[in-house]
């Protein structure tokens, strides 16, 4: 069932907050690690590495079905005011946070925006009530657990095993999925973990005597350990996942129903029923319904999820045009990176930029411009490459840099640099693409490097460099484009490539490539444009931001020897640039990465 989406019940649906000082499950204190932390802060960039989603937000769900959204995650809709069989009782998020699907107690099924619905128990006879439910990485698929430890699995969520028939010591409380989809554990009110399929058992609160009931279970992004988190804000760690901190030895004035980790799980939320929010190491304080009236207290959570790309079991890919007007594409899989492969060029060779995000199937999309001035777009059906296709010019040759994004609604948003200097932009509709329009160029030919990421508003921010060699941006207002203004260029000239995305403090952090060589950046608060160690070579080409496999900034630029070179955030500096090889052709422009 697909329910029609009434307009948010008021304009509190997605707020903005400032951190104070204060205790925290009143809504207005950040706790990070062991003591609180005093921060004030604007809601935060939609963190989205060239063409990647990476943030921080929430979104969580009351027993009536109404639906609360903060920092990243988008509203699509809710149950409020409807009239509903039953109380929703869990949410979970879908892939590139295009939507979200909730529970309720019998089994029914409710989908909003983009998440697919997949079937539901709704009408059937269940043995016991719905508690949770989780979703596949892809979005493919759900997972619903009843109390009694029964699982049901829809779409290309696997079945793995249940605990339905078994007698329990005490009622399953909670799910979390595996990274890989392969597993899931399940946790009881008294601590007890059952694991299923790859997800490993790594230790429990069962037999043991707890303070309050346990509530809720969070798994890291490697699927190594996992948090659980008591009634009483008590979180317990098992595995590889440290302890950032609990509400335990606190007295909270509403209980802690959920507990979800930010998304490099280098932290936590806890969740009361209120709709207050306890923050822990990483994960952001971005805002709170305590203090307000709510339809129903919070049952549920989702939050920013780490996202899988669709098309392969890698960690990150990257894409880059070669002298032979072919895009190579290389993969981080479990065993290091994989050999260069060809995805060949179609009816054109491709001459320049090269952009990959997703599309609305959630697969990886591929945009490439032409030697004929078109720009051509190559998808993952599921089980193979579409093939190239032209998506056309809107009158103009496209034939240098490309960027692909997310426009205000979330929907696809393609950018190109033309040979009139011009930057021109095609989105997605919701059922075709739009066709080419021009966003000008603020009186500067802008025809080299482009690249988009959303500003701290969560609107598209576009960056593209000028023949003076400086770097300018256009921002959507939440109106309008805000029309090109400079960056400047830090005293060198910024000659090609440009790319955006976040930094290991999770700030915007565009970077570019300059005609010395050298490769510059500009994080957001910085003040202007630093350049970063240089390689071997000279890096005056094509480049792109992308975080790794731990969720931290990793670079791609192209030599001037051909090949294709990498610098990644260690954790405590970057690496230094390092040579990625090429697949046996020189490559001359287009790097793309996600």
């Amino acid at each position: 069932m697909r329910p029609t989406k009434p307009k948010p019940p008021s304009n509190l649906s997605r707020l903005t907050s400032l951190v104070l000082a204060g205790v925290l499950l009143a809504g207005i204190l950040l706790i990070g690690n062991a003591s609180p932390r005093v921060v004030v802060a604007p809601m935060p960039f939609h963190a989205q590495l060239t063409s990647y989603n990476y943030g921080q937000g929430y979104n969580f769900v009351g027993s009536d079905g109404g639906t609360y959204q903060f920092g990243t995650n988008y509203y699509y809709g809710s149950m409020a005011g409807q009239s509903l069989n039953a109380p929703v009782v869990g949410m979970a998020d879908s892939f590139g946070e295009t939507g979200y699907w909730l529970v309720g107690s019998d089994g029914g099924v409710f989908s909003f925006g983009r998440a697919t619905f997949y079937g539901s128990m709704g009408g059937q006879t269940l043995n016991a009530p719905i508690v949770g439910m989780a979703s596949s990485a892809n979005g493919a698929g759900y997972w619903l657990v009843g109390a009694d430890g029964g699982i049901f699995a829809f779409g290309g969520a696997g079945f793995y095993g249940s605990e339905g028939g078994q007698t329990l010591n005490a009622p399953i409380v909670g799910i979390a999925a595996t990274p890989d989809d392969k597993g899931y554990w399940l946790v009881g009110s008294d601590g007890g973990v059952y694991a299923f399929g790859d997800a490993a058992f790594y230790g429990s609160e069962g037999g043991q005597s707890l303070p309050s009931a346990i509530v809720g279970i969070t798994c890291n992004v490697q699927g190594t350990g996992y948090w659980m988190v008591s009634k009483g804000g008590g979180v317990y760690s098992f595995g590889s996942v440290p302890y950032f901190g609990g509400l335990g030895a606190t007295t909270i004035p509403k209980p802690i129903v959920a507990i979800t980790r930010s998304p490099d799980g280098g932290g936590y939320w806890l969740f009361a029923n209120d709709g207050g929010i306890a923050a822990f190491g990483d994960a952001q304080f971005l805002g709170a319904m305590s203090g307000t009236t709510l339809g129903g207290p919070i049952v549920g959570v989702a939050a920013t999820p780490v996202e899988a790309i669709v098309q392969a079991p890698s960690a990150q890919s990257v894409y880059a045009v070669g002298s032979d007007g072919n895009v190579w594409q290389r993969d981080w899989t479990s065993s290091g990176w994989s050999s260069w492969s060809s995805l060949g060029h179609g009816a054109v060779t491709f001459v320049a930029g090269v952009a990959v995000g997703y599309n609305m199937s959630s697969n990886a999309n591929l945009f490439a411009t032409g030697s004929d001035g078109n720009v051509y777009q190559d998808w993952w059906t599921g089980t193979a490459w579409s093939g190239w296709s032209s998506m056309g010019n809107g009158g103009v040759a496209l034939k240098s840099g490309i960027a692909d994004g997310r426009n205000q609604n979330n929907d696809p948003n393609i950018f190109a640099t033309a040979t009139n200097g011009l930057v021109y932009q095609d989105w997605w509709t919701g059922s075709a693409w739009s066709g080419w329009s021009s966003m000008g160029n603020g009186g500067v030919a802008l025809t080299a490097g482009i690249g988009d990421a959303p500003n701290y508003l969560n609107n598209p921010n576009i960056f593209a460099t000028g023949t003076n060699g400086v770097a300018y941006q256009d921002y959507w207002t939440g109106s309008g484009w805000s029309g090109w203004s400079s960056m400047g260029n830090g005293g060198v000239s910024l000659s090609a490539g440009i790319a955006s995305g976040r930094n290991q403090a999770n700030d915007p952090d565009p970077v570019a490539t300059g005609t010395n060589g050298l490769v510059y950046q500009f994080p957001y608060g910085a003040g202007g444009w630093s350049a970063l160690a240089a390689a071997s070579v000279s890096l005056s080409s094509g480049i792109a931001m992308a975080p790794n496999y731990l969720n931290n900034q990793n670079l791609f630029a192209i030599g001037s020897d051909g090949n294709l070179w990498q610098d990644w955030w260690t954790g405590s500096a970057m690496s230094g640039w390092s040579s990625m090889g090429n697949g046996g052709v020189p490559f001359v422009s287009g790097v793309a990465a996600l």
